[in-house]
């Protein structure tokens, strides 16, 4: 199970768009008194050019459209005024495309009054803190945050719900080879593969070492080793050895971890060769002892 990300708010409904239903109530219908809230065509909206998210699965999509057709478009998109009736997109591309398909020609759009660095910002936090992107589209996003809009990762962190080290070893994937990164992007390699190709230092190798993995269908701990010998005696020095082996070796347990347990929780390494557990909550904490054979947890302490 992927980790819990830091909730995304949940609007109340609104009519359905393009239907002339009822005024909102709620938070919409404030939002519509203050003029923040409207119908509009389909066709003023241009798409955010900064939009992290470059892949949309056509199945997905149309799950949502048949929805749309059924109940409407039940949480509107973001968007803000470019002047001459236009409208740039900020958030919720996906939903845009869906109602597309699902032959409307208006919706029901909140305003957001922002200049373009805060829209990009809004798109970035708003993509990043969902679990459909692929490693790469995430580690872009990232990476604008921090080069472009001078956020902290742990500012970053903070909103979206990842850690400060889980940030950075998302933007190193940036460090591989174009062709490398796009066999990640489309699924032929996994995030925890390009985090061990990392562990060799020569671009034209990690290229080599990353067709044979797809070729081969080398597991992460196949591409690390190959990797790691790939590095000649005066590079391997123990320090920066033993770094890396711990790095990789902490993406290769929580990735294990997050597809077995139905609770969020993260390895992260200590002192010397220690390494901790962390869970979000108690619940967490119960349930992983649970899962390690203690009982009575559910006792009032």
């Amino acid at each position: 199970m992927a980790r819990r990300r830091a909730a995304l708010p949940t609007l109340p409904t609104p009519p359905l768009a393009g239907t002339g239903g009822a005024r909102p109530n709620g938070l919409f219908g404030e939002l519509a008194d203050r003029g923040r809230m409207r119908t509009v065509p389909l066709d003023a909206i241009a798409p955010n050019p900064d939009q992290p998210r470059k892949h949309f699965d056509p199945d997905s999509l149309q799950a949502l459209a048949d929805s749309i057709r059924e109940r409407g478009v039940l949480q509107p998109p973001v968007v803000r005024e470019i002047g001459d009736g236009r409208y740039e997109l900020i958030a919720g591309e996906r939903r845009i495309r869906a109602s597309r398909l699902a032959g409307l020609s208006q919706i029901e759009v909140i305003l957001k009054y922002t200049d373009r660095a805060g829209s990009l910002q809004d798109a970035l936090l708003e993509n990043v803190a969902r679990d459909d992107l692929s490693p790469i589209e995430k580690a872009r996003a990232y990476a604008s945050l921090v080069e472009d809009l001078g956020l902290t990762r742990e500012a970053i962190g903070r909103q979206v719900g990842e850690s400060r080290m889980n940030i950075s070893n998302y933007m190193r994937l940036l460090d591989l080879p174009n062709e490398v990164l796009d066999l990640i992007d489309r699924g032929a390699l996994s995030y925890v593969h390009g985090r061990a190709l990392l562990l060799c230092s020569e671009h034209s190798r990690r290229l080599a070492l990353a067709r044979r993995a797809v070729e081969e269908g080398w597991s992460t701990r196949q591409l690390e080793d190959a990797a790691r010998r790939t590095q000649p005696p005066s590079r391997r020095k123990p320090r920066h050895a033993s770094t890396a082996d711990r790095d990789a070796f902490v993406a290769r347990i929580n990735d294990r971890m997050n597809a077995q347990t139905e609770f969020a929780v993260t390895v992260k390494p200590g002192p010397r060769d220690s390494y901790a557990f962390v869970v979000s909550d108690r619940d967490a904490a119960r349930a992983l002892a649970k899962a390690l054979g203690a009982d009575g947890l559910d006792e009032p302490l």
